[in-house]
């Protein structure tokens, strides 16, 4: 992309989602987070809280925040990944999160500009079906 087309799109405004990390045309925009969850309660209370904590989930992958989630190996946590405005929007979507409200889990948010993927990404999400 010619270097004046680029600078004349950053001028406008964005949507939201894009304004806090302007990026070269070549990487996303868009910040991804990998959230790491941490049991800090025994599994009978993780298992009891699971069917609002699996709502929770289902209700940000049909926002479009939650791109992949699953358990940890051994069972010590889960793992999201997940996109969002901003950190700060992500912590307050995860504090609604049954094991956070409960005081089950804490939370590691690390975030990251995604700049690469696999054309094959789909096959790793459709295996575990």
């Amino acid at each position: 992309m010619d270097r004046l087309v680029y600078l004349s799109r950053l001028a406008r405004p964005a949507h939201p989602a894009l304004r806090r990390h302007p990026q070269p045309p070549h990487s996303s925009s868009i910040p991804m987070f990998i959230v790491s969850i941490t049991y800090t309660a025994p599994l009978e209370a993780i298992d009891a809280a699971l069917p609002d904590h699996v709502a929770f989930l289902d209700r940000h992958y049909a926002a479009g925040v939650f791109i992949a989630s699953g358990r940890k190996v051994p069972r010590t946590g889960g793992v999201i990944l997940a996109a969002a405005a901003s950190r700060e929007a992500l912590s307050a979507l995860l504090a609604e999160d049954p094991f956070s409200r409960k005081g089950l889990a804490t939370y590691q948010v690390e975030e990251f500009i995604p700049s690469k993927s696999s054309p094959d990404i789909r096959k790793f999400f459709d295996a575990g079906k």
